[in-house]
């Protein structure tokens, strides 16, 4: 459908894409139809300044790995 960019604080700059969807079954009926949007940003510009603290996000600690990824679990494998 088309995109936008946008300058960003963190990103430099930043691109909206816009993308529709549709799904269709055997018979040819519409079944579902959507609209998606991906934002894309320029890694190395938003990498430096997480690497030099100036991140949205660098205030926040780290408690203990499991409050992201739970427990550990012995999985069958």
């Amino acid at each position: 459908m088309g995109f936008d960019v946008k300058p960003s604080k963190f990103a430099g700059r930043t691109a909206f894409e816009y993308q529709k969807v549709e799904f269709w079954n055997q018979r040819d009926e519409l079944v579902c139809k959507g609209y998606t949007m991906l934002v894309r940003y320029e890694r190395q510009t938003a990498r430096g300044k997480s690497a030099e603290g100036k991140g949205k996000y660098d205030y926040i600690k780290l408690i203990s790995s499991c409050l992201i990824h739970g427990p550990k679990r012995n999985l069958p494998g």
